[in-house]
């Protein structure tokens, strides 16, 4: 008995292709993707941009207040698919765009509370060097005390 064992197709590139076919009927079309890169690459670039995280802070806070109009306008629409993606539980919409806008904002108040504990310390190192400052400088202008 021969061992060579052979496909009766060989794999196509089409077969894998068409996964990623933005034309494709059935997949959601890839700006949300876009969206998601973009908001992370914004975050790490205004990483030292106070005022630029509180405006994608705010953008991003105020999306996910009107992310369940948005879905719902979504689901009556059908404008990035021909599948309705949009599902009245929003499910679909709370995976796909909620979870990730959450995931950069709570990066933003993580990097804001260390930078809050950072400012914390170097405040109460000075206060301490200060304090240290202060009691040596009490020290040389007290008199020694004299001994009977």
């Amino acid at each position: 008995m021969e061992a060579n064992w052979e496909p009766e197709t060989e794999p196509s590139f089409d077969l894998y292709w068409r996964h990623f076919d933005i034309s494709s009927e059935d997949k959601l079309f890839w700006i949300l993707p876009g969206f998601h890169v973009f908001h992370f690459l914004l975050l790490f670039l205004c990483w030292n941009h106070e005022l630029a995280q509180i405006f994608n802070f705010l953008f991003l806070g105020s999306f996910l207040l009107v992310a369940e109009k948005i879905n719902e306008f979504m689901a009556s629409q059908s404008w990035l698919s021909k599948t309705n993606y949009f599902d009245s539980s929003g499910m679909f919409f709370t995976f796909a765009i909620s979870f990730p806008v959450i995931s950069h904002l709570l990066i933003l108040v993580i990097l804001w509370v260390k930078r809050t504990a950072d400012q914390l310390v170097k405040v109460k190192r000075q206060e301490i060097k200060l304090k240290m400052k202060k009691s040596r400088e009490g020290e040389i202008l007290k008199e020694p005390k004299k001994e009977k």
